[in-house]
């Protein structure tokens, strides 16, 4: 990738993620939105 940059002439910025956690990752959050909507809760995903 660097190669291709540098060939391009262009520059680019790196975003990491944070260290993995439930709460960053959307579908976790929907599957808990789920799993309490099954249990008797009554939220929407």
């Amino acid at each position: 990738m660097v190669e291709f940059v540098d060939l391009l002439n262009i520059s680019i910025q790196l975003l990491y993620y944070a260290p993995y956690h439930s709460k960053y990752n959307p579908i976790e959050g929907c599957w808990g939105i789920l799993d309490q909507h099954w249990n008797g809760g009554g939220e929407d995903c």
